[in-house]
Order: structure tokens, then sequence, then C-alpha cells
């Protein structure tokens, strides 16, 4: 059994330059820094207007009609 602290996937905020994680003692919070944006996302984030991908990729396409 592990003491380490458990996180839910972030969905888009796990690849986002945007995202920084918050570890208390039980868990690791998502939170994301774009002064827009709710501070403490609902994850998984699926999508998000202010998505930029931490490594200088492309984002992803936007489903038709979003």
């Amino acid at each position: 059994m592990s003491n380490a602290p458990r996180r839910m996937p972030g969905g888009l905020c796990d690849r986002c330059v945007f995202q920084r994680l918050v570890p208390t003692r039980r868990s690791v919070f998502t939170m994301c820094e774009e002064p827009r944006m709710p501070r403490y996302p609902a994850v998984p984030v699926m999508r998000c207007p202010a998505f930029v991908p931490a490594d200088g990729g492309q984002a992803p396409p936007r489903p038709a009609g979003a």
C-alpha cells in the first residue's frame, strides 16, 4: 500500500502550460494559472478555450459546430 498522494487524471490540463499541481497530504489537485479560467476546474477537462500545449505542439482540433 502506497502513501503517495492520489491524483485524478486532468484530461487536457495534464498537457497544458497553465496547469500547476498542488499537493496536499492525501491528494494532488490540478490548478489552472490562466486568469480567465476557474482556478480549480472539475477534472477531467475535455474541452478548454484557453488550452495551450505544454510541449509547444498544436492544440487539438475543435469539433464541428463548436
